[in-house]
């Protein structure tokens, strides 16, 4: 009996060990701490891991391009040094988290993922590289200014196409844009085609969705809301 009690702590001690061992090698991090700790660095592993195009409209210091979504993917991370630190980010953070725990995975010893991705580094004033592709904004911030002198109620969603919660959200947004017609009204603003205002109105990450009343915003929240979430605030919008 004493064996097995023996057998049976010792087991739960290794699995807690591997657990914090998972912890501590793959890390999520803020922009200064990523900042700090690819400060001082001749060759990090800096890894971009959006696409070609989202890459030549800037990009960090020193970074290497390794779309996710290629099918080589595996094969060209599998080529980094497993010993060495790795830094991964992508535009807002979904597509590096994957990234990262591929990494992780694979058996490298450190991994930082950066949080907020190459929006919250940007928002920080953190330095990029120029761009190489330059895209014209679709919606500029003399539309949004149009939007709020409007005076309308306002519920904006930014979203991305390739944002995973962003897309779950389309619907629930279609929905209540029909059924809210008259009494609010309901924009989605794609960040990749409203680059300037994204940087005005500080939006670090997606989604992102906010309540405008009577030309001022008087709620913003980040993250996957429900059904039930987005009702609470167009409630809030018509008080």
């Amino acid at each position: 009996m004493k064996q097995l009690l023996l057998t049976t702590a010792l087991m739960v001690l290794l699995s807690c060990a591997q657990h914090s061992q998972h912890a501590n090698s793959l890390k999520m991090v803020s922009v200064e701490e990523f900042s700090a700790a690819l400060s001082g660095l001749v060759s990090p592993q800096l890894i971009d891991v959006r696409t070609a195009e989202e890459f030549a409209t800037g990009h960090l210091e020193n970074a290497q391009n390794i779309n996710i979504y290629d099918q080589d993917f595996g094969e060209r991370i599998g080529k980094l040094d497993k010993e060495k630190t790795v830094f991964v980010y992508c535009k807002a953070g979904g597509r590096s988290a994957d990234a990262a725990a591929q990494l992780h995975e694979m058996g490298f010893k450190q991994v930082y993922d950066l949080e907020g991705g190459f929006m919250a580094w940007s928002t920080a004033g953190k330095p990029s590289t120029q761009a190489t592709l330059v895209v014209a904004d679709t919606f500029s911030i003399a539309d949004y200014e149009k939007l709020l002198q409007s005076g309308e109620p306002l519920l904006i969603d930014y979203y991305a196409p390739w944002c995973g919660p962003c897309k779950k959200m389309e619907p629930i947004l279609s929905t209540l844009t029909t059924e809210f017609a008259g009494k609010v009204t309901i924009v989605r603003i794609n960040v990749d085609e409203a680059k300037a205002l994204v940087k005005q109105e500080k939006i670090d990450n997606i989604p992102v969705v906010t309540c405008i009343k009577s030309g001022k915003e008087i709620k913003r929240v980040n993250g996957f809301q429900d059904e039930a979430a987005m009702r609470a605030m167009l409630g809030e919008l018509l008080q």
